[in-house]
């Protein structure tokens, strides 16, 4: 598939998928191995894929990514994003606590025939925590 193509595939996962919720199209565009990596956790298939993406959404539906760069050469692309989400359902065993949280990542994938193969992304979980106030941030003292 053409780099176009590749790019395409990969913005219709964040608009489609994540954006808007809709987890039927990840079995058009995923391979059923997928495996993704996420600071130390590991997905595998479809199944798992979609379960974590709910689990992501059902603690902050309103999330929004925003891709603000991206690289793409033959079957791997590379980005870097940034995530806005309303913290309203429980996430990591935290209360929803209501707040407006802000995060920058990264991502880099392989697409092999028009499918993800594998992905890998980081993002600071340390912020995401501090920012919904479960973590205290240097120099302050937790109650």
């Amino acid at each position: 598939m053409s780099t176009e193509e590749n790019k395409a595939i990969y913005r219709r996962h964040i608009e489609e998928a994540w954006n808007r919720g809709n987890l039927d199209v990840i079995d058009q565009y995923m391979h059923p191995a997928y495996t993704r990596k996420e600071n130390t956790t590991t997905v595998q298939g479809l199944q798992e894929t979609k379960q974590l993406m709910t689990n992501y959404r059902q603690a902050f539906p309103d999330v929004h990514i925003t891709i603000e760069e991206e690289i793409v050469e033959g079957d791997k692309i590379a980005t870097r994003y940034t995530a806005s989400a309303t913290h309203t359902g429980t996430f990591m065993g935290i209360a929803p606590t209501g707040k407006h949280v802000t995060i920058t990542g990264m991502g880099f994938g392989r697409i092999v025939d028009g499918k993800f193969v594998e992905s890998w992304h980081i993002f600071d979980r340390l912020d995401l925590l501090q920012q919904l106030g479960v973590n205290p941030l240097p120099g302050q003292a937790s109650e």
